[in-house]
């Protein structure tokens, strides 16, 4: 019963490599790359708490697997100092220059490893 009920739950729970793997043949990229931030510790915590959409509209937001790790790591600063929820968050920064999630994440220079 216990292994019905653990398959039954994985059947439903979000596929990052498929997600990861989706977006890199999307944009024509490594799918490496993209795994690696999925699976990355950061990326991993900061979307614990976050619904299935958002997390794949986060992933779906980012124009490469370096904007994603960048946005992990100024969402993660900014919900520490705000106490607001990292999805809520970036949709009220993006909201708040009137542009969408992808046209702020990728026209935002403070997402851009430097």
């Amino acid at each position: 019963m216990r292994e019905s009920v653990h398959a039954h739950i994985l059947k439903w729970m979000l596929d990052l490599d498929e997600l990861a793997s989706a977006r890199a043949k999307t944009l024509n990229q490594q799918e490496d790359a993209w795994r690696n931030a999925v699976w990355g510790i950061s990326f991993q915590k900061l979307s614990a708490n976050m619904t299935d959409g958002e997390v794949e509209t986060l992933v779906k937001a980012c124009p490469s697997a370096q904007h994603l790790e960048c946005l992990v790591s100024y969402l993660e600063a900014r919900t520490q100092a705000t106490g607001v929820a990292p999805f809520t968050l970036m949709a009220q920064e993006a909201e708040a220059v009137g542009k969408s999630l992808e046209d702020w994440v990728s026209g935002n220079p403070e997402l851009i490893d430097k």
